[in-house]
């Protein structure tokens, strides 16, 4: 398991980074002037023609068809449109934005904005099914189902040639409208899916939507419609702080090689987790130990909240978690953990990500009210086969509270400190820590029915 994902890192990320770096330090410079700048703002909101992208530049098929509405002050404050360190992230890494909201609520001003500030961005919309070629928009229910379709095939082939932002931009009011876009992000194209609301103050009132919407829906339909969307509360099984792929194979190339070398590498702590994890004799232990965990993920995070199932928990509505889903936050690694279960990263947590964090097993392990919250914050990279990922969590509780009692030694090398906990539990403390910026999102299950 040299190379955990069998494969080469890939070159197509490297294609367009001057326009993005030269983009992105153009509105770093932008920043720094005062945000009631009206000649910024305008200068911001016009960077599409600057670089010579429009909306009449993007493939057909993709184009939106909506109108611009005018602009409420407050309702692009989104990270991804407005935090540089997200910009930078985002145009380097592969996001789906999944737009969620009722006709006229101020989807298509998001994704224009999305559009301005990450040229090259694929937006799909069912709606694009009915634009003729005179460019006129003609809705037809009987088609409903193609248009969809037709979407879906969109939003696969901008996958498939790695775009780096895909935009799906049609209503997703109910749960399972989702679910396709949610399976080709998690687990045939390795995006991080983002789910996007608008927050105008009239994306649920029935009589400002029939006025705004483009295409002249009825208030008794979109009141019908309000009702939906209150009904399919939209809530992750868990929060969390998500590397990008290029980012995650780094990472677990880094753990496994220092797992190789460690643990491996050497004589008696090989011969020791080897017979911890087999009892066949004299067995060939890379074969061994390469059979004995899962494949890696090719997305990793570092879990905030797990919630499961729990819909209606004050977290969702938290206003610090609201405002951070879809920011970049740069999560530090402190120490690399391996244990016959499962290989993990640890992760140090600064302040304001611990307000994010909510781990109640570590009050459990707590043996008195010194030991530090967030300790148990980490990543997994791998577990055995027959281990849930939570196991990863669970064994730094334990390597916490056997450090906390002092049954441990350590060991100076050249990567930092070995502790040696017991029963083929170590972890190396790195001299160096390293760092990868993350984006905080939500998991959303893609396997919602109807």
């Amino acid at each position: 398991m040299g190379n955990c994902f069998g494969k080469k890192k890939s070159s197509q990320y490297q294609a367009v980074d001057g326009i993005y770096e030269d983009e992105i330090n153009r509105r770093e410079s932008l920043l720094d002037e005062s945000e009631d700048n009206q000649p910024r703002a305008a200068e911001i909101r016009n960077v599409a023609s600057l670089l010579g992208h429009n909306q009449q530049d993007v493939p057909d098929g993709i184009i939106a068809p909506h109108q611009p509405q005018p602009i409420q002050q407050g309702t692009l404050n989104f990270p991804f449109l407005v935090d540089a360190r997200t910009r930078h992230w985002v145009s380097r890494s592969k996001t789906m934005f999944i737009m969620r909201g009722l006709p006229g609520s101020g989807k298509s001003t998001i994704v224009r904005e999305i559009q301005k500030t990450y040229p090259g961005t694929g937006v799909c919309s069912a709606d694009n099914f009915f634009i003729g070629e005179d460019g006129i928009y003609r809705f037809d229910s009987s088609l409903l189902s193609d248009a969809h379709n037709h979407c879906h095939v969109i939003a696969e082939s901008k996958c498939k040639e790695s775009c780096r932002v895909i935009v799906i931009d049609n209503t997703n009011i109910m749960k399972w409208e989702m679910a396709p876009y949610l399976k080709l992000a998690h687990d045939s194209y390795h995006y991080i899916p983002v789910i996007v609301e608008p927050i105008t103050s009239w994306r649920k009132d029935p009589e400002e939507l029939a006025k705004k919407n483009s295409h002249n829906v009825a208030i008794n339909l979109i009141q019908h419609k309000v009702n939906k969307l209150d009904d399919q509360r939209l809530t992750p099984f868990y929060y969390g702080w998500f590397l990008n792929e290029l980012d995650s194979e780094e990472l677990c190339n880094k753990a496994w090689n220092y797992f190789q070398k460690i643990v491996i590498g050497n004589q008696e702590r090989r011969a020791a987790f080897i017979s911890w994890i087999s009892s066949e004799e004299n067995p060939d232990f890379n074969t061994v130990i390469e059979s004995h965990f899962k494949p890696m993920n090719p997305i990793i995070h570092c879990t905030a909240n797990f919630l499961g199932n729990q819909m209606h928990h004050i977290y969702h509505r938290k206003e610090n978690v609201i405002a951070s889903l879809g920011k970049v936050f740069s999560l530090q690694i402190i120490s690399i953990t391996f244990t016959p279960r499962s290989i993990g990263v640890r992760v140090k947590l600064d302040a304001e990500q611990l307000q994010l964090f909510v781990k109640p097993e570590e009050e459990v392990h707590r043996v008195d009210g010194n030991l530090e919250r967030g300790r148990s914050a980490h990543i997994t990279i791998c577990v055995a086969h027959n281990e849930e990922n939570k196991v990863t969590g669970n064994d730094i509780l334990n390597m916490c509270d056997t450090f906390h009692n002092g049954q441990h030694t350590e060991l100076n090398c050249s990567e930092g400190l070995l502790i040696d906990y017991g029963f083929c539990r170590y972890e190396i403390v790195l001299s160096n820590p390293l760092r990868y910026d993350t984006l905080f999102t939500g998991f959303y299950p893609r396997n919602w029915k109807r």
